[in-house]
């Protein structure tokens, strides 16, 4: 029989006075008793071991949580600051392309027309300088005022034996025709500036969507 040493208080038991022997039946009553209080007590510390565990991990689990949330806060602020910036430089670079255009017209209409023919023909006639006749041909209202300049082109294009200006209503105003014996070149300034325009917003909108390039970010959800 296994010895035990009970206190039967603890069970609210107790040992009648004079009497200080325990009967096999109360005995039998008290190990069982003790059996289930020590159960109850080793269950206890499991619960409050367990529940100390969990407390842990909720808190742990409250805290990833919570810097998670964070982050993802602070990353979306992140993401709508640089869209916003984004906006303002694409918006940006718009006005500065049209400012470019602007100015480039403003530069131009400090010439004169006839000042302005003048100065794109010098550059085109240098592709002519090894013929000896040239035509040039201009629209109606350049006609009186230009042929003060052939002596110009005479003397600073001396290889031209004959040059010969020539009126044509078909070309729009800032746009001239050179013939040679060779070749034909045909320039149409508004042309250019149109092309000057285009050229301008292409790399306005370039600069735009070179965003696309940069990483993307996708939010994840545990």
């Amino acid at each position: 029989m296994v010895n035990l040493i009970f206190r039967p208080e603890v069970i609210n038991h107790t040992v009648s006075r004079g009497n200080g022997v325990i009967k096999a039946v109360e005995f039998s009553a008290l190990e069982e008793a003790h059996t289930v209080l020590q159960t109850a007590r080793d269950n206890a510390v499991q619960i409050a071991a367990s529940a100390q565990a969990h407390y842990r991990d909720e808190k742990e689990r409250g805290y990833r949580e919570g810097r998670e949330s964070a982050d993802k806060e602070a990353l979306a602020r992140l993401l709508a600051d640089h869209d916003h910036l984004d906006r303002k430089l694409q918006a940006m670079e718009r006005d500065l392309a049209d400012l470019v255009k602007s100015s480039i017209r403003k530069i131009l209409a400090v010439f004169e027309d006839c000042a302005l023919v003048e100065t794109v023909l010098h550059q085109a006639l240098q592709k002519l300088r090894r013929d000896s006749r040239l035509q040039i041909y201009l629209p109606p209202y350049l006609g009186p005022s230009f042929a003060a300049i052939t002596a110009k082109i005479e003397a600073k294009f001396p290889s031209f034996q004959s040059i010969e200006i020539l009126e044509d209503s078909s070309l729009n105003q800032h746009s001239f025709v050179l013939e040679s014996t060779t070749n034909r070149i045909e320039c149409d300034l508004g042309h250019m500036l149109g092309e000057v325009d285009q050229l301008i917003d292409q790399t306005a909108a370039n600069i735009a969507h070179s965003d696309l390039k940069r990483p993307q970010f996708a939010e994840t959800t545990q």
